[in-house]
């Protein structure tokens, strides 16, 4: 798949991506029980009092609500603002901010093909074509066991007439982008830290990839970077 073909078909998924919407499931429970009472040598009339009186109902209604408040509110994704400088892989990334700090991202939602496998080497020209030397935006929300930022990379449209510039918009999920043309997969076993919405555009874009015949997708022989792993080391990776 040459470059221009890969972007034509990102533009296409764009436009037919299905909106994926999903409420967060929240369970609340709250309960005083006569042992709990008596331990804090709570009278059980007082109980039976405060919980048939308005006060009571109140205090109880108000403690349900300041749980639901704290169970559905979002992480605040933090922001690194800066420019990309090095690449690992077709995943891994790192950025250089505004006081010449150096950061090691990890491309949150995706796995591409690890060094030996194959479709490395392609993947990892893919990404570079994409960020290499441009500013990005990278939100983020956690680190992995090696200490590095996972998080969504944004960098402007290669078609963009501002393209290199830090106020052009950055429009373009890089994750999403390298699923897009077959150059990565959507990292199933972490699919549980990314939004529903995320969930949705990922693994339609890997469905999209596949019935195209998108890059690692032409032979139909890909292997999964995880399951690549799980066979060299000859455990059952976590």
């Amino acid at each position: 798949m040459t470059a221009s073909s890969g972007w034509r078909l990102l533009g296409d998924l764009r436009h037919r991506a299905p909106e994926v919407a999903a409420r967060p499931r929240v369970e609340l429970c709250s309960r005083i029980t006569r042992d709990n009472a008596r331990s804090h040598s709570f009278p059980s009339a007082a109980i039976a009092k405060s919980r048939s009186s308005p006060s009571g109902n109140r205090i109880r209604l108000l403690g349900a609500f300041l749980g639901l408040v704290v169970a559905i509110a979002p992480i605040r994704a933090e922001e690194l603002h800066g420019r990309i400088i090095g690449l690992a892989d077709g995943d891994t990334a790192t950025v250089l901010d505004a006081d010449r700090a150096q950061h090691r991202v990890r491309i949150a939602g995706i796995d591409a093909p690890e060094r030996g496998q194959p479709g490395a080497q392609r993947s990892k020209e893919s990404l570079f074509a994409l960020v290499y030397d441009q500013p990005v935006r990278v939100e983020w929300t956690s680190r992995d066991r090696l200490g590095q930022i996972v998080g969504k990379i944004w960098v402007a449209s290669p078609d963009s007439p501002c393209r290199g510039k830090p106020d052009c918009p950055m429009t373009v999920d890089v994750g999403l982008a390298q699923i897009t043309i077959g150059r990565a997969w959507w990292f199933r076993p972490s699919a549980d830290g990314q939004s529903p919405e995320d969930r949705g555009r990922y693994e339609f874009a890997e469905q999209e990839a596949r019935a195209k015949k998108a890059g690692f997708w032409r032979d139909g022989t890909a292997v999964p970077p995880w399951e690549w792993r799980e066979r060299r080391a000859g455990r059952t990776v976590k």
